[in-house]
């Protein structure tokens, strides 16, 4: 097994297809599900969350498995196309990072990719924040945005 490595360049196309990105996906899944089975846990109970192309991992499998978890966590991450098969939606709070006040244009298409796929999206921007440092108060703020979905 080895990680899913793509390039800048696929951001835009169809990776889900790629022998690889699948064979990280069905490795993730299977261990997730002995995770939440020795935890005596269900997909319900599960946050997925990831940093980068973490997130782009936690964002297809989330939303592409047939059992919806609880909410996904994207940090400074990327969705990759439009074709993804969505069989489940669960709740995404997307956290970006910079002290720009604008996504560039990269995030601005995965962000309409998302809405275009009918995501539950809650977007924000911590100036705190870098792409390899999330901040103490940005984790506050999806700690608190996980708690008000509980809460519903």
């Amino acid at each position: 097994y080895s990680w899913y490595d793509y390039e800048r360049s696929q951001i835009n196309s169809d990776i889900e297809s790629d022998p690889k990105f699948q064979q990280s996906i069905v490795y993730l899944k299977k261990e997730i599900n002995t995770a939440l089975q020795n935890a005596e846990l269900e997909w319900k109970d599960l946050i997925l969350c990831g940093r980068s192309q973490g997130a782009l991992m936690s964002l297809s499998l989330g939303l592409a498995s047939s059992e919806k978890c609880y909410a996904i966590v994207s940090l400074c991450g990327l969705m990759h196309s439009a074709h993804l098969d969505v069989k489940s939606q669960p709740p995404i709070l997307w956290l970006e990072a910079g002290q720009e006040t604008v996504l560039s244009d990269e995030h601005k298409l995965s962000y309409k990719k998302l809405i275009k796929m009918g995501c539950k999206l809650e977007h924000f921007i911590d100036p705190e924040t870098t792409h390899d440092d999330i901040s103490e108060k940005a984790v506050k703020t999806i700690s608190c945005k996980l708690k008000e979905i509980k809460n519903g």
